[in-house]
């Protein structure tokens, strides 16, 4: 009976060792272990910020009662963050608080689609007021009238799970990626953002298969959009002159040029931020979209706290899509508008 309880004692005394291990280890508090700078670095986002969002995210990210020792949400949001921020392991990742990778995968994902559900709160086209103001600053940046927002795709490599081999997703560069397309106004905020079409996709297609196409064409949007020439010509899509023949039309594509840096501009400010956009996502399509739309809510969430800017390091961009032109179609209204406004505008 002495041996049988002596067995006891100790099985209980290793389980108690497992329990406060388990806790001790969850206890190296990042925000208390790095001052402002170094966290800023590691996380993209200030601690300020990021005590917003874990305070956004608490209910979607609380315990739901599985096991007797649940990661708590803000070191959930902390993994999220360090796995966007960077290129590295979910391994590297789960070092850093000391988690297994299998539990950083599943935190990862399930932060990357609370965050992603918040984009009809955060990614949204401008209403009319936002509209006049940001068709007044384009207009004086650049000359063109009207425009509410630019339009592009970017594509966001991917070594797709289950997927690999799919030539849908092998772009003209070569690699597999998921082409996003993005629509930005004046101040680099994400307006619009579809996640979801392979590599291998055109950008007008895409366009051309959006909700956003629909709601221009019903009227619901009174300005236009910019594109490159990878777009068609519409009355609410205006593209540059494909062969200027007038010194008019060659100052209207300088400006429309100028104009559409913008884009490019936001997403060079939204990969340095979360650089596993530029290094490649190792997942499902399903969860890349999650991850890709989740990064664009939080770029927005960085503007609306007035958090800085990342500066872009050298060679982290993709390379440029745009020397491969679209279907060379405009409608008439298209075709009018344009001239209008290089009628009015740049003679």
């Amino acid at each position: 009976m002495d041996a049988l309880n002596d067995t006891v004692m100790v099985v209980r005394r290793v389980q108690a060792a497992r329990i406060i291990s388990r806790r001790y280890r969850l206890l190296r508090d990042p925000f208390r272990r790095y001052n402002a700078e170094q966290f800023r670095c590691r996380y993209r986002l200030s601690k300020r910020a990021v005590r917003r969002l874990i305070a956004l995210l608490a209910d979607q990210l609380g315990s739901r009662g599985r096991g007797n020792m649940p990661v708590p949400v803000a070191h959930k949001v902390l993994l999220a963050l360090r796995y966007f921020a960077t290129g590295t392991f979910l391994r590297c990742c789960g070092d850093m608080i000391n988690v297994h990778e299998s539990t950083v995968c599943r935190v990862v994902h399930r932060v990357a689609r609370a965050i992603a559900a918040l984009h009809p709160n955060y990614i949204a086209m401008a209403n009319e007021d936002e509209q006049r103001d940001i068709s007044t600053a384009f207009y004086v940046h650049a000359g063109i009238p009207g425009v509410i927002g630019i339009v592009d795709c970017t594509h966001i490599p991917v070594v797709i799970h289950g997927a690999v081999r799919d030539p849908s997703y092998t772009n003209r560069r070569g690699y597999s990626s998921i082409n996003t397309q993005m629509v930005c106004d004046n101040n680099m905020r994400i307006r619009n953002v579809v996640a979801r079409w392979p590599g291998s996709v055109h950008d007008s297609r895409i366009f051309s298969s959006s909700h956003l196409k629909a709601q221009f064409e019903e009227g619901v949007y009174g300005g236009v959009l910019l594109g490159d020439r990878g777009y068609p010509l519409r009355r609410f899509l205006i593209t540059p002159v494909r062969r200027p023949a007038t010194h008019a039309e060659a100052q209207f594509n300088e400006s429309h040029k100028k104009t559409c840096c913008c884009i490019e501009r936001t997403f060079g400010v939204l990969k340095s931020r979360f650089s596993r956009l530029s290094f490649g996502l190792r997942t499902t399509p399903l969860r890349a979209s999650n991850i890709i739309v989740a990064c664009a809510v939080l770029h927005n969430l960085a503007i609306d706290w007035d958090e800085p800017r990342f500066p872009q390091p050298i060679g982290l961009a993709l390379e440029d899509f745009n020397t491969f032109a679209g279907p060379d179609t405009a409608d008439l209204a298209g075709s009018a508008f344009r001239q209008a406004i290089i009628a009015n505008h740049f003679s």
